[in-house]
């Protein structure tokens, strides 16, 4: 049996948001501010 994992949707507001986030204060940075703890810019999300 396969474990079955579903990728969390995000709305295209949050999505421009957290760009405009990382352009003003870096990339690193709001991905530890948005979600500490997860690797955000490595799954692609950012």
């Amino acid at each position: 049996m396969t474990k079955s994992t579903t990728r969390k949707q995000y709305v295209t507001e949050f999505k421009e948001a957290t760009l405009r986030l990382a352009r003003k204060i870096g990339v690193t940075k709001a991905a530890k501010e948005l979600c500490p703890g997860k690797p955000m810019w490595r799954r692609g999300i950012i």
